[in-house]
């Protein structure tokens, strides 16, 4: 289950919870660490063979981690700038796809070492994006295609 985009393995379950086991590199790669009794994450299931595969592949391991800088909001829209090492925004592009929580989403701009995003109203309301604050850290996935194409041209 992708729990704030980090792809974990279910091992235990009841109607109510569920437990996972975490290895030493989903914490140093992730903002796991700072999760509490009570702390509001994104769910989703894993995609089943077969079932509709719409917007950008996201595979749920986190690359890094980035802080928010600026929340403002634009009209019905709310404009995120989030800082990233250049190790990373090397692999964005404005109107390229980033995953920040588990959540796909477009970038509207991208400098040396932060981007920005914008939220439309469905997205507020049904992850736990908006309710974050400037500071916050958030689980970055960068496009795993940009990967693939600088290891291939490497070669």
């Amino acid at each position: 289950i992708a729990t704030d985009g980090i792809c974990l393995t279910v091992v235990k379950k009841t109607w109510t919870s569920f437990s996972v086991d975490v290895m030493k590199e989903t914490i140093d790669r992730t903002a796991l660490s700072i999760w509490r009794v009570g702390s509001l994450v994104n769910l989703e299931r894993a995609l089943s063979t077969g079932q509709r595969n719409g917007g950008h592949h996201v595979s749920g391991h986190i690359d890094t981690v980035g802080n928010i800088l600026e929340k403002n909001e634009e009209g019905i829209a709310t404009r995120l700038i989030i800082s990233l090492s250049p190790s990373y925004t090397k692999y964005l592009i404005e109107k390229g796809s980033i995953a920040l929580d588990g959540i796909s989403l477009t970038l509207t701009k991208v400098w040396d070492d932060r981007f920005e995003v914008s939220l439309i109203p469905h997205t507020k309301l049904a992850t736990t994006i908006y309710k974050k604050k400037v500071g916050d850290p958030i689980n970055i996935e960068v496009d795993m295609m940009a990967k693939f194409i600088e290891k291939l041209m490497a070669k």
